[in-house]
């Protein structure tokens, strides 16, 4: 499964940052790395708007098996 992986920080607080995560499938469509760019941008400005206490520092896309999960 693909993931969007992004850090959101508060506006309030810049330094208040948090790891947040977005899986997909999308419909009729092989999840890919590519697909997972081409539709990241749209996908966070939504994110953005529902949460606009946050701003989004920086993204990327990768595999869920791939994904470091801090203990």
């Amino acid at each position: 499964m693909i993931e969007l992986v992004f850090v959101a920080c508060l506006k309030a607080e810049p330094r208040t940052c948090e790891q947040k995560i977005l899986s997909y499938v999308w419909e009729g469509e092989a999840a890919s790395g590519t697909s997972c760019f081409m539709r990241a941008q749209p996908e966070l400005a939504t994110w953005a708007r529902e949460h606009p206490a946050f701003t989004i520092v920086s993204w990327k896309c990768e595999e869920s098996s791939r994904r470091e999960i801090d203990v």
